[in-house]
Parts: C-alpha cells; structure tokens; sequence
C-alpha cells in the first residue's frame, strides 16, 4: 500500500521533465542527470554523446558562476543593519564576524564542490536541492525529490525520497518496520523526507514556518519531527529560471536545445561518415589477368605480377563532405560560446579583485538574461540565513524576535559594497601619483576639485564622507583653538611673558 508521501512524490513529480533533463544531461554532462535512477552499489549507466563540447560548455560555466557567486577573498552576502543607532559596537563587531564566518563555512567539508555540482545541474536541469545540515552540504537532483509551488512560484511542500539499507536503520525504526515487514540487512529500504509550509496567525501578523518529518513504509519515523522558521529551513530549493505557473525550472540548456540537438546529430553523423570513409575497398577490372589472391597475400616490397590500371582503390568518404560537418559543428559551438560565456576574460590570478568579481557578475547578468539575479535570491539568500545560524543560533532568535532588525544584502549589492573598498584604494594611488605632480608643475591646480573630480569618475559617494561647510568651519576654529593653547604652554615652559599675547590670540579667534 503506497504511503502517503510517496503517493504525492509520485504526483508531484514530472516525467516529461525528467525525460527531457535526461537528454539535455546527455548532450553536455551524463553523470549529472542520468536517465533512471539507480540504487545499487555500482555506478549509475549513462548514456554519452559523440561529442564533448557540451561538456566543456558547461563545466567552464558552472566554474565561473561558482567563483562569482562564492568568491574565496570576499563574502558573497553582507548584513544590512537597518536600525544602526540602536546597536552597540560589540553588536556590529559580532555581526561582521558572523558574516565572514559564515562565508569560510563554505569551503570546510567540500561544500564548495558540492556547490558547483549544484550549479551544474541548474545549469543543465534547471532545478537542485541544496541540504544544509550538520556543516554538510548535499545536493539532490529531480530524481531524488519533487515539490509543489503555489501561483506565484512560493514552494509550499518538498518531499525528498532517498534508499537506506536496512542495516543503517537504528533499532526503534528496525522494530517499527518489523511490525509489517521483515527486512534483510541489504534491503532497500526508501526514505521520505516531507517539507510542508504552515502559516500561523499570531499577534504580528501571519507568519510561515517549515515542519519536517520522515516516513517508512507508511509509518512515520520516530523523533524525526522538526521545525524551522522560514528563513532558516536547510532545504533549499534552487532554480535556474522560473516561469509563471511552473512548478520547476528550466536551465540554460534548455534555451539552447536547438543548437545541442543539431551539435549532437552532427557529430554522430561525421564520427559515423569518417569511420566509413576509414573503410578501403580494392576493385579490379573482371576480364583482367590479375592473381587476386596473389595481390591480396603479397608482402610489402614484394613484386607480383599484374597491371597497375586494372586495380583501384575504393574509399567512400569524401573531404569536402567532412569539412562541411567539421565547419557546421564549429559554427553551433562558436554560437554557444557566447551563451554559456566560454570565450569570455577571466583572470587567473590567485587572488581576483572584488572589482574583477563585479565585473564578471555584470557579464552573467547581461548574458544569462537576468539569471544572477534569479540565484542571488533564490541561493545567495536562503544560505546566508543557514549559514548564520548554525555558526550563531541565537541570530535566528534575535531576527524572529526583532531585536536585530537588519537585511542580508545579496548578489550585485553586496559585490558592489565590496568593490566600493577597491575604489577608494585606487582613487587613493592615482591621486598619489598626480595630485604631487601637478602641485610642483603649476601654482593654480585647486586640489580639491580635483579630488571632487575623481571621487566622481570613481563613483564614490561623497556626501556620507565629506564634512559639510559648517563642520569644516567648526573644524577649522577647534585646530586653531588647539594651537594657540599650545603656543601658551610653549611659552610657559621656556619661561617667555607673552600671557598677555595669548590671551590676545585667544580673544582674536
């Protein structure tokens, strides 16, 4: 009897999607999405293509997206206070630490690996689920989990199937399992994990939450109940591109199915054409006084009798026809390039510049259509709250409660805040070398207008760390108040009478 998560897993899953995945994991990277699911001790069969382009395609753009979403010298998110008055320094202290905390966390226990290989399936299947748990970062594909989304693309329930053998169980579960059904140690046994979305009223408003539970064999597993707030669920559902109404997204490849479909005939039409043409056939004339079998036999060197005329070589093949596939082939890739930002500059410095990083995160947004964007929120965003919470738990109750009122800043705003500290650093050298240079060339060069004019070709922002004209005047009066009483005491020590010249100084102020 099907058991209620599996029945809706069964439901909610799509098979013409996971058919249609299948192929666009065919066409670039098999072992990402193979065609069936496989539980075993072996490794999954793929299926391979006959050419490799698809492949490098999406691997350089997997890699890229990953140096740009999680750089290794910046954090990919900042937090965004947004009553700071209201926070005491060790507050902002402990909040900054958390931040960089949070984005180490990242690289311990291969979890950027773990990341990349979900940026591979978004960008093939258009769909992943990222689990963060216990430090651990784990990623399940469209074969491992189904979901549903109300109409405006909020996910409301997540149900992950996973096979346990049965020896893993710990003895509750086994005891609970053999209430129906007797297992061997190697059985295969499917594990659900359910997800469901809840909405409670309470004196704030509506607020939703995350209840988590197992089930086996139809029976619920026990202690398995969780419960987290809505923003610090570890399951994590990302997609590449969502459009209004799908319960699943849709990756690049899919955009560029076309072009992949055409690249995949092509080169199996020209692996099969060449190795034809790979296959020599000898014709002679029938009336001719060859010895066939003297002419098949004969060694290399070896002279035999016969006429050279009346034997032909006989190849299928033709070059012109090779050539063509050859050019057709490269003119899908040269299209695809563009696309899945393969001929693009990428640095290959150790250490790339949070400017370098902004760069190439405008080029993903302009090329891929919006798609950063898409991953700053449905990404960026969910594993900033994770990760802040399992470094610091007390952060989820601080949020809930509002006693840190703040707003993770993501994406392009937190490279661009990060690339603000990259400017004012080159400002700084170039007005370093200038500004001295002009100064002895010429008198008349206002070196605070060029100061004003450099901020602005830098894009800084001048009204937060400039003084306005009234505490520039009150500036001014305090360093000459300041130097004048320390002209008193100079005068004091060396025994000079001139109180009565400062007290006429001080009065002149």
């Amino acid at each position: 009897m099907m058991t209620t998560a599996e029945s809706d897993f069964n439901r909610y899953q799509d098979d013409a999607l996971i058919h249609r995945c299948s192929d666009y994991a065919r066409w670039t990277l098999p072992s990402v999405f193979p065609e069936f699911l496989h539980v075993g001790t072996g490794n999954q069969i793929v299926q391979y293509d006959y050419q490799s382009m698809g492949a490098m395609l999406v691997n350089r753009l997997s890699t890229k997206l990953a140096q740009v979403l999680f750089p290794t010298n910046t954090s990919f998110f900042k937090f965004k206070v947004m009553n700071d008055e209201e926070l005491s320094d060790e507050q902002k202290i402990d909040l900054s630490n958390l931040e960089l905390k949070a984005c180490e966390a990242l690289f311990d226990n291969a979890a950027y690996a773990q990341l990349v290989q979900a940026i591979r399936l978004l960008v093939v299947t258009g769909n992943c689920l990222i689990i963060r748990r216990d430090g651990v970062t784990r990623v399940l594909n469209l074969h491992n989990y189904a979901l549903r989304r109300n109409a405006n693309g909020k996910v409301l329930r997540i149900i992950t199937k996973e096979s346990l053998q049965y020896r893993e169980l710990s003895q509750n579960i086994k005891d609970l399992l053999n209430i129906n059904l007797n297992f061997r140690d190697d059985s295969e046994v499917p594990l659900y994990t359910v997800i469901n979305r809840v909405s409670h009223e309470t004196a704030n408003g509506i607020i939703d939450t995350w209840e988590v539970h197992q089930e086996i064999q139809g029976l619920r597993v026990p202690d398995s109940e969780e419960e987290y707030p809505e923003m610090f669920c570890p399951y994590i559902p990302v997609v590449w591109n969502l459009s209004s109404g799908d319960n699943y997204g849709r990756g690049q490849v899919e955009d560029y199915a076309g072009d992949f479909i055409k690249l995949s005939e092509l080169s199996a039409a020209l692996a099969s054409y060449e190795l034809e043409s790979t296959n020599i056939k000898y014709l002679y004339a029938p009336n001719s006084m060859v010895d066939v079998e003297s002419f098949v036999n004969a060694a290399s060197g070896e002279i035999i009798q016969g006429d050279p005329s009346a034997i032909q070589a006989f190849e299928a093949g033709q070059y012109n026809k090779i050539q063509a596939l050859i050019a057709d082939i490269n003119s899908i890739f040269q299209r695809l390039t563009t696309a899945f930002l393969y001929t693009s500059n990428q640095c290959a410095a150790e250490r790339v510049t949070a400017y370098e990083i902004q760069l190439a995160a405008m080029e993903a947004e302009q090329v891929l259509g919006g798609v950063y964007s898409q991953l700053s929120q449905g990404l960026h965003l969910p594993m900033a709250f994770v990760l802040s919470a399992e470094l610091d738990p007390s952060f989820v109750i601080a949020y809930i409660s509002g006693t840190i009122d703040l707003r993770v800043v993501t994406g392009m705003q937190a490279l661009g805040r990060a690339a603000e500290t990259q400017q004012w650093l080159l400002m700084g050298q170039e007005l370093g070398t200038l500004v001295p240079v002009l100064t002895q060339v010429s008198p008349r060069f206002n070196v605070e207008k060029i100061i004003d004019r450099f901020m602005l070709a830098h894009g800084l922002n001048t009204v937060d760390v400039m003084l306005t004209e009234k505490e520039l005047e009150a500036k001014l009066k305090q360093q000459q108040e300041q130097q004048a009483q320390m002209q008193v005491q100079q005068r004091q020590i060396t025994g000079t009478d001139s109180t009565v010249d400062a007290a006429e100084q001080l009065g002149n102020i």
